[in-house]
This record gives structure tokens, sequence and C-alpha cells, in this order.
């Protein structure tokens, strides 16, 4: 299995609050310890966990918002700067990577490394995880994802109500995006559980798909209106005052 790569937006305290483009840093340290190994030659050959890992004191803001990946960071950011203009990432927050297919790697078996994981997670004493839901519409959550949300619990975890984090970005701001230029996303659906990929390329639009290039173009345009898609607000909400509420921040 692959070696975590965790990645945060902050890995100094920052002198001052830090800009919306500020981008991410390495997470790990020199001398980050390593999960240990449990002896079985499951373990040793395909712990997901071997190598090093990050330490608590990487991380020098109260809160760390971990995600699958970059495009998602810039999604949240986004939305949290619409919701609440006075939270700064680097002041306030950081983003942790843990990887877009981390889960993947375990089986429902495997429940001794999902809790490695699980504390991995910890590793801030305020720490948020964001997960897609994927599958398909009516689809539950996978094993190995519903172990990591019961034990964070809702109120500190957050789970896509549709297939990705991409699914809350509705056909109106698609349009704005790509400036009209494919005419046919405004009148089109976006399913929950539909593919982004799939749906711009049903709209005659365009045939490869960056996740990371369509996320910058999606935020410049994006409102704070956008977030009453599908359960957002709510969640976003959840978030912004879960981090109001770690730097002691005034309502």
């Amino acid at each position: 299995m692959k070696s975590l790569s965790a990645v945060t937006s902050s890995n100094r305290r920052p002198s001052g609050r830090s800009g919306p483009n500020a981008s991410p840093s390495n997470f790990s340290g020199t001398s980050a310890p390593a999960i240990p190994n449990r002896g079985s030659s499951r373990s040793r050959n395909n712990s997901f966990f071997a190598g090093r890992t990050p330490r608590a004191g990487s991380v020098s803001t109260r809160v760390v918002v971990w995600v699958e990946g970059p495009s998602d960071r810039l999604y949240l950011r986004k939305w949290l700067e619409l919701y609440d203009s006075e939270l700064r990432e680097g002041l306030h927050y950081s983003f942790a990577f843990y990887g877009g297919s981390v889960l993947s790697h375990f089986s429902a078996g495997e429940l001794d490394e999902i809790g490695d994981y699980i504390k991995i997670l910890r590793i801030n004493r305020h720490a948020y995880v964001v997960m897609d839901h994927d599958g398909e519409a009516g689809s539950e959550l996978a094993d190995r994802k519903r172990r990591i949300l019961d034990s964070l619990t809702d109120n500190y975890c957050w789970v896509t109500q549709g297939r990705e984090i991409e699914n809350y970005l509705s056909p109106h701001l698609l349009h704005r995006a790509y400036k009209g230029k494919y005419e046919q996303i405004e009148q089109a659906t976006f399913g929950d559980f539909e593919r982004i990929e799939e749906f711009l390329i049903k709209c005659e639009g365009p045939g490869s798909f960056d996740k990371v290039d369509a996320a910058h173009r999606v935020v410049a345009c994006m409102k704070l209106a956008d977030l009453d898609r599908m359960d957002l607000r709510s969640k976003v909400e959840r978030v912004a005052k879960y981090i109001r509420t770690a730097n002691h921040m005034i309502e």
C-alpha cells in the first residue's frame, strides 16, 4: 500500500493573516514517528501506514481540516470565506491532505489499521474530517468510512451528501464558471451521484477534466447563494462554528 501523504497549508506559525491564495507546504517533519509494525505479514508487506507520519507539533493552527486533495481545499476554503469572512486559513485553521484513494486501501477486516488511521486524523486536538460518500445513489457508506464517521461523529466529520464534493456545484455555477461556453450546462440536471466529468461531457463541455483547474475556475465566480445546494450550507456552517469555537472567537 502507498504511504500516507499528508500536506498542510500552514507548517509554521503565521506572522499574520494568510491570503486566500496561500499554497500548501509539506506536512511531515524530519523526525516524525512511524506507525509501529504489528508483526503480521499483511502489516509488514501491505501496511498503509508504513513510513513517516506527521507529528501534532507540525501544525500551528488550532484547527486542522482533513480533506482528500487540493481541489477539496479550494472549495472548502472558498465556502468558509463566503459564509464567514473573518475566518482565515493559516491563522484560524489549516488543511491537511490524506490522499484521494487512502480509504480504498482498507478492507472491512483491517480494523486495527483503520484505528491507527483515526489516530492520525486526531494528531491535532481540533480535527475535522471531510470525506466523499462515493458509490451510487442509495448505496450505503463503505464500512471503512462508516467506522471513521462513527468514531469521530457528525460533530467532527462531514460525509458529502452526494457522490463527491464536486456534486455540490450547481449547473448554474458551472455555467458561470465556463462563461457560457457550454450552453447546455445551465439547463441540464446534475445528479447528486453523477460524476462531474460525465456531466460536462454530456453537456458537450470539455472532453477532459482536471479537478484542480476546474476548482480554480469555479471558486473565482462563486457566490454565497451557491451554498444553497443539498446540505452544503448547513455543513459549512457547522465547520465555521467549530473553527470559531476552537479559536475562542465571539459569534
